[in-house]
């Protein structure tokens, strides 16, 4: 597991700069993979829930790794901005038919 979370760090650090190459992925599975390990590492007296919920088949182009790296850090900035104490932090993955 430490050799699998090194690389995963190394891939991360290689990619900063450079063109991303965007494939299909499902964004559901992205976010409740970094969901888990963000759940993990938080204390065990820690009373903060995590949950994500909605469309567990929605697939996007993008980088997996990438995109798994702004949802730790988006967990993060949260747990940081709420405290250890206790909260809820919530994510709802819906479909917005909206071109932008």
């Amino acid at each position: 597991e430490d050799l699998n979370r090194l690389s995963s760090i190394s891939d991360k650090f290689s990619k900063i700069g450079s063109k991303p190459k965007l494939k299909d992925i499902n964004i559901y599975n992205c976010i409740k993979q970094s969901e888990e390990y963000i759940q993990k590492r938080l204390p065990s007296k820690s009373k903060i829930k995590l949950s994500l919920n909605g469309n567990k088949n929605i697939i996007i182009k993008g980088d997996w790794t990438l995109l798994g790296w702004a949802f730790e850090n988006l967990y993060k900035n949260s747990i940081e901005a709420i405290g250890q104490n206790k909260g809820h932090i919530k994510i709802n993955i819906r479909k917005d038919n909206k071109k932008y």
